[in-house]
């Protein structure tokens, strides 16, 4: 092969192998581009929230035109709550407690409010510690608490009254035993593997509660019904 035709040849080579390489370059320039392009058409594509209701609920068809989207957001709210028949959560001691302190609030002659408020605390959130305690409802976990520390606080007079038992619904003798049992764990607490509850509330804010002394026991007939 002459040194024209060598020459001829490698030239034809570089330019095929530069066309192709400038091809490929083109193509996926060019597909970037066609990618770019899409992605506000596929953006457009997403469902409405008045698309997803209509789905879900058939029988509830809503127009987007007519129709705000918060009022959307507040139907399907509604929904939801419907169905969980409103059961979101499950009341705890401590939502009686601040019911039945307020009902403290107005026979609370002697004594700081607070002292109770936090002393009955204290009593309940040992009730947490104790699995035993687990067969005890919240609202009579939390009155007998009100009834210890009351107790507590002035053991010479009767730490239930008229008053609690109309807040409450719970006579004396209905409290005797979770009385009993928030007592003992009382009692123990010095001893008790679990100190966190009891130096939580032997701090000042909480009015050196857990310090306070607990008698050693309950007069009998605290616990007898004497109110209609």
């Amino acid at each position: 092969m002459s040194s024209q035709n060598r020459r001829s040849s490698v030239s034809a080579s570089t330019f095929s192998s530069l066309a192709k390489r400038h091809a490929s370059s083109s193509s996926s320039e060019n597909l970037g581009k066609a990618s770019a392009g899409l992605l506000p058409h596929l953006a457009k594509k997403r469902p409405a929230l008045a698309d997803v209701t209509n789905q879900r609920h058939p029988s509830q068809s809503v127009s987007h035109a007519s129709v705000s989207v918060p009022k959307l957001v507040l139907q399907m709210e509604s929904s939801v709550l419907n169905y969980l028949k409103f059961e979101m959560t499950a009341p705890t001691t401590k939502c009686f407690l601040r019911r039945f302190v307020r009902a403290a609030q107005g026979v609370n002659e002697e004594g700081s409010l607070l002292q109770l408020e936090c002393l009955a605390n204290y009593i309940a959130e040992l009730s947490l510690l104790e699995y035993s305690m687990l067969c005890y409802a919240p609202s009579l976990i939390a009155a007998s608490a009100i009834f210890l520390a009351r107790y507590i606080l002035l053991p010479s007079k009767s730490p239930w009254n008229s008053t609690l038992q109309h807040y409450t619904l719970y006579q004396p003798t209905d409290l005797y035993d979770c009385v009993k049992e928030l007592h003992r764990l009382c009692l123990n607490s010095h001893s008790s593997s679990l100190p966190a509850i009891r130096e939580k509330y032997s701090q000042h804010k909480y009015k050196l509660v857990a310090k306070k002394y607990c008698p050693p026991s309950i007069p009998t007939e605290y616990f007898h019904s004497v109110f209609n």
